[in-house]
């Protein structure tokens, strides 16, 4: 893995012998389309086994059923932005950051980041769309 990062500009995915997806080893990595790639994507990093923990109500963290926990994906600049500073001061939110990584891939930071916000319901559902102007959000549903 740490090899197609680094050196490779394209990719090749393959299931059961067929070709599923190809493309820019950054566009394959930020934006999988295939389940298979998806899932070979996901197994890179520890986001979606933290959000597990998350989810489990006897784990460590305890959700408040009005919080929302958020996957958010950033590519490119988008990792620059001030994005969860600007939520929590204009849409008053808190916003918990729970895990966050930041892969490099040709030069193009990608990254990740699992939130548990919290506030008002008009606050949250403002925030959230606020984010989806910019950067790929996923509501992680919860007990």
């Amino acid at each position: 893995m740490a090899v197609i990062k680094a050196i490779c500009t394209h990719v090749a995915v393959m299931d059961g012998g067929n070709l599923v997806e190809t493309g820019k080893v950054v566009e394959v990595f930020s934006d999988p389309k295939h389940p298979t790639t998806q899932s070979f994507v996901k197994s890179t990093h520890q986001a979606d086994r933290f959000i597990e923990l998350l989810r489990n109500p006897q784990g460590t963290f305890k959700i408040s059923p009005q919080d929302d926990i958020l996957r958010i994906d950033f590519v490119g600049s988008q990792t620059a932005d001030p994005l969860i500073s600007h939520i929590s001061r204009h849409y008053q939110v808190d916003t918990n950051i729970v895990y966050a990584n930041i892969d490099i891939i040709q030069d193009v930071p990608l990254g990740t980041l699992v939130v548990i916000l919290s506030g008002s319901v008009e606050g949250r559902t403002s925030a959230i769309e606020a984010l989806r102007n910019s950067v790929k959000v996923e509501v992680i549903p919860h007990g």
